[in-house]
């Protein structure tokens, strides 16, 4: 089906369940909470036999609500952004503002440490074993990277701002549920070094290269059993 042109705000996914079983279908959504959509491009495919009814063309329009800007009533990302724009803002050389910047790491701690805490969400929904649904989301890797590549890349020389984010990760791994996400924190991690090579000096970078240091060896310790994967039925 091809949708009027916006952004994508929210999804009924058991309303897009019950078409696919009603139809005996599979729906796949084309985009993620928060893309833009084109008009007259694809919303989501659908594979069943023979020629899709006017019904279930309806009720997957009608399970998508789109409009002229993002929200975060199922857009984390979009949250993610708004804190990050502001922390750039704050790092500019006009204002030079590390009491703002690091006010915003706090916040993207406790959001990312409620994410890291949630179970892996399976974008293929069941019903009675049988695929129905495919939703794809973003990860928590993404998140993690939308939160602070920007940050860690305008911190400059800035100190204070480089151990808040190492206290972020280390907060965050407490939290998270598998190896995966901790192998992302152990990355993070590597930027932080690499950062502290090439622009810092001295006791501040001996101090925090320590730190890091040992925050990353208990990282990679705890990034030795495997993923849980669980499918999210119907």
């Amino acid at each position: 089906p091809a949708p009027a042109t916006g952004v994508l705000q929210l999804v009924n996914e058991e309303a897009l369940l019950e078409a696919a079983v009603a139809h005996h279908c599979v729906i796949r959504m084309e985009h993620r909470i928060g893309d833009f959509v084109v008009r007259g491009t694809t919303l989501v495919s659908v594979s069943c036999e023979g020629e899709l009814p006017s019904s279930l063309h309806t009720a997957v329009i009608e399970a998508h609500i789109l409009n002229r800007t993002r929200t975060v009533e199922q857009d984390a990302a979009f949250g993610i952004r708004q804190i990050v724009d502001i922390a750039l803002r704050a790092l500019s050389p006009s204002m030079n503002d590390t009491t703002t910047a690091v006010l915003c790491i706090n916040y993207l701690t406790d959001l990312l440490h409620h994410l890291a805490a949630r179970h892996p969400e399976s974008c293929f929904r069941l019903h009675e074993g049988r695929l129905r649904v495919v939703a794809p989301r973003p990860e928590f890797e993404e998140h993690l990277g939308l939160s602070f590549a920007q940050i860690l890349a305008n911190a400059r020389d800035n100190g204070v701002l480089l151990e808040r984010i190492l206290w972020s990760i280390e907060t965050i791994a407490g939290a998270a549920q598998t190896p995966t996400r901790r192998t992302a924190l152990a990355a993070l991690v590597d930027d932080v070094q690499d950062k502290l090579a090439r622009q810092f000096e001295g006791n501040t970078r001996a101090r925090l290269q320590r730190r890091a240091t040992e925050l990353l060896q208990r990282l990679n310790r705890s990034a030795t059993a495997p993923d849980a994967s669980p499918a999210s039925a119907g």
